[in-house]
């Protein structure tokens, strides 16, 4: 080589100016982006999607009784009971995510306990229905884009 030269390289400048390929080839950000990929919370169909009569979260059917399990990495911030869906699970979990587990019958968690992804949160009722909401602050995102569904 002949000739030879050095630049500073500004990694973040370069890949902001990369966001236009998200628009030529959408899947993209689901595999170079900064979204983490969750776990299922457990084993079912999904039976209504977000959005379908305005609801904020997805509904799988499971067996009666099933487990469920943590989406993502976390920290127990609330045990309820909500009017409507039953017993839930709220998780906080880092980037300002929490993941809410809405049909819980049992769970040994205390609020404040540390949990892994995959890690047992407890088990649905008798009618295995999960209502699993994802919010970012306090804002409703479709869970089947954190799951990896198209």
């Amino acid at each position: 080589m002949k000739n030879a030269f050095t630049y500073d390289l500004d990694i973040e400048e370069s890949i902001g100016k990369l966001h236009f390929v998200e628009k030529i080839f959408p899947d993209v950000k689901a595999v170079f982006g900064d979204r983490q990929q969750f776990s299922y919370p457990v084993s079912g169909a999904i039976i209504q999607k977000f959005g379908e009569d305005g609801k904020e979260y997805i509904q799988f059917q499971a067996e009666p009784k099933a487990e469920v399990v943590c989406a993502l990495d976390g920290q127990v911030e609330k045990r309820g009971i909500n009017d409507t869906l039953g017993k839930y699970l709220k998780i906080r979990h880092a980037n300002n995510l929490t993941t809410v587990y809405y049909g819980m019958e049992e769970s040994p968690l205390a609020e404040g306990a540390e949990v892994t992804q995959g890690q047992a949160l407890g088990t649905l009722g008798d009618n295995g229905l999960l209502c699993f909401q994802v919010l970012s602050g306090d804002a409703a995102q479709d869970p089947q884009k954190y799951l990896g569904v198209k």
